[in-house]
């Protein structure tokens, strides 16, 4: 069984659009992250997951919209990955990566969506 783990919008001012989670949809901040490409604002809202993205250099920002991805939670990255390849499907990194305490893995869906896999542990 597939569920939503997080939709993920790439915002142009993470601290106003955090703000406006918060105030417009009582959004509560649950984590934040940066790295060398973006800086990233977890919030729950009626316990499910909208992660903002914001892209600090422009060579690294993507053009296929404001919706960056949908993440979907998986019991078994390994097995999904296998099941994903058998199917032709575009992987989009060599391996999963491990993000705090989960596993993530990207495809391409058939119009260019990226389409994340997590499992936590």
């Amino acid at each position: 069984m597939y569920c939503i783990d997080h939709i993920s919008i790439v915002v142009s001012d993470i601290e106003k659009s955090t703000e406006f989670y918060e105030k417009v949809f009582d959004c509560k901040i649950i984590g934040k992250m940066e790295d060398e490409r973006l800086k990233f604002v977890y919030l729950d809202v009626s316990g499910q997951t909208i992660e903002l993205l914001q892209y600090i250099h422009e060579e690294y920002k993507r053009e296929r919209g404001v919706i960056d991805h949908i993440a979907f939670k998986v019991d078994d990255i390994e097995y999904e990955i296998k099941k994903m390849n058998g199917l032709g499907i575009k992987q989009l990194l060599d391996s999963y990566k491990v993000v705090g305490k989960k596993k993530i893995m990207f495809y391409e869906g058939l119009d260019g969506e990226r389409i994340e896999l997590v499992e936590n542990f």
